[in-house]
């Protein structure tokens, strides 16, 4: 009735609107982490509440037709590892503007989170393109007993 939908039928949630706010917030929290300490206690608190509502409403009110199975997750720990290097730019373009004599000990840091991510792109992407986490857990569970 013009243009609202019944409550009884609230269609499907628009996983791509939502995962595109929360990667913003992602890279909001790693570039402003170190310049404000106090965006990442706001931060936390933003995640937690979005985690609480997320949860209820993908479990309880939105169908689960539209559900992509976890294909999001490459994509999204692809850009929080982008995020982490616009972070670790933005700090080193701090120190150096400051003529900080902290600023090259960043470049270390910049070759060691260059090399955790060839680690994970090596290892994780290559078994989750072809084998869930589910199916995953029970080879594990019966390796730990």
């Amino acid at each position: 009735y013009m243009g609202f939908m019944p409550l009884c039928n609230p269609g499907g949630l628009w996983f791509a609107w939502y995962f595109s706010d929360v990667i913003l917030m992602f890279v909001i929290l790693f570039v402003y982490s170190v310049l404000s300490p106090i965006s990442s206690v706001l931060m936390l608190c933003v995640f937690f509440l979005l985690e609480t509502v997320y949860r209820n409403q993908l479990i309880f009110v939105y169908d689960p037709s539209n559900d992509a199975g976890g294909k999001y997750w490459t994509h999204f720990v692809w850009y929080v590892v982008v995020s982490m290097f616009i972070a670790q730019l933005t700090v080193l373009a701090v120190l150096s503007l400051n003529e900080s004599t902290v600023a090259p000990l960043m470049i270390p840091l910049i070759i060691i989170s260059i090399l955790f991510w060839r680690y994970v792109s090596a290892q994780h992407f290559r078994v989750a393109s072809y084998l869930p986490v589910v199916e995953c857990h029970d080879p594990d569970a019966q390796f730990e007993e």
